[in-house]
């Protein structure tokens, strides 16, 4: 995983962005990277739509080093963390109401 973090600080060097760290956590099914970057927003993207494609862009990076697929996620100063969070605590804010009024309760569109 020592060359996928290589590629990463590279990557976003080349990018203009200056790295402060990064993490990473191998699991059963691949590895997560956690960027920390000072300009995270440009990053990012409106609604992830950058950080989407710089994992698309390690996703490849990794299928090339190791031939074999296998899941690779990137977040950017914990970014998908904060999401997820925000999103259990709707749901189980919605299950708590629909407890209390006995009637279905609609969510917002989502991914």
């Amino acid at each position: 995983m020592e060359e996928l973090k290589q590629f990463l600080t590279e990557l976003f060097d080349k990018a203009g962005f200056a790295i402060d760290s990064i993490t990473s956590d191998e699991t059963i099914e691949g590895v997560r990277f956690n960027v920390s970057l000072p300009e995270a927003g440009l990053a990012i993207g409106e609604n992830g739509h950058y950080l989407a494609a710089w994992e698309q862009i390690l996703r490849a990076k990794a299928m090339r080093l190791f031939d074999k697929p296998m899941h690779v996620s990137l977040d950017i100063n914990n970014y998908r963390f904060q999401k997820e969070e925000s999103l259990r605590e709707a749901a189980k804010k919605a299950a708590r109401k629909a407890v209390l009024s006995k009637k279905s309760v609609e969510l917002p569109p989502m991914s």
